[in-house]
């Protein structure tokens, strides 16, 4: 007999779902020493490969020896980081009833920043702190446990087709993709596929999530 549950908790990405990059990705620019117009081609080349993280390869740069410097002048993320839909697509779901999480490939500093910027929400989470990262299964394990809800019961909304939305229906999961940013025209579009549910701003997740309905396992 198939039985059937609820979305009753909903995780969001961070960068590029519920902060802009722009500005740290500027700081990258700025401590590897090219303008912002070659970094983001190279970016973007790092992106259509597969990874962002190969952006410091295609440039021939080591991050690791800039990485205080980088720091330094970004700074973490500030409220101005924050997509202007961020707080009210949070607030929504809330008051919707559901649990909301924040999880993402991050560094640990970026929690409390995300706090300090306004962000409420029921769990927070950081592969670093996790010691794992998306696209690994047991990130998405590890969100559904802090959230306290089975990964039937649970959307996750992210911008990268493979690490959020892909990955996250391959570990039982709902997904919505949020289309915008690099990943919006650089993703994988097969991966893309997965997204039982596509949203261009936060404010419209309530809806999205409540027209999952129910899934059958």
């Amino acid at each position: 007999m198939a039985v059937s549950a609820r979305v009753g908790a909903v995780v969001l990405d961070v960068g590029e779902t519920l902060v802009a990059e722009g500005r740290m990705w500027g700081a990258w620019a700025h401590v590897c020493g090219v303008d912002t117009f070659t970094f983001a081609a190279a970016l973007g080349a790092a992106i259509a490969a597969g990874s962002h993280r190969q952006v410091f390869d295609v440039l021939g740069v080591d991050p690791e020896p800039r990485r205080a410097a980088f720091l330094s002048l970004f700074g973490g993320y500030r409220p101005d980081d924050l997509y202007p839909d961020a707080l009210e697509g949070v607030r929504l779901l809330r008051g919707a009833g559901y649990r909301v999480g924040i999880a993402g490939n991050q560094r640990a500093w970026s929690t409390p920043a995300l706090r300090a910027a306004g962000l409420e929400a029921d769990a927070y989470g950081t592969s670093e702190d996790w010691g794992v990262a998306k696209p690994d299964p047991a990130f998405f394990r590890r969100c559904c446990a802090e959230i306290g809800s089975l990964p039937a019961e649970t959307a996750y909304v992210g911008d990268d087709p493979v690490r959020d939305v892909a990955a996250a229906r391959a570990a039982g999961l709902r997904a919505v993709w949020v289309r915008r940013g690099p990943w919006a025209l650089l993703g994988d579009r097969d991966a893309a596929q997965a997204a039982e549910a596509v949203v261009t701003s936060l404010a419209e997740l309530p809806c999205a999530v409540a027209g999952l309905g129910l899934v059958a396992e």
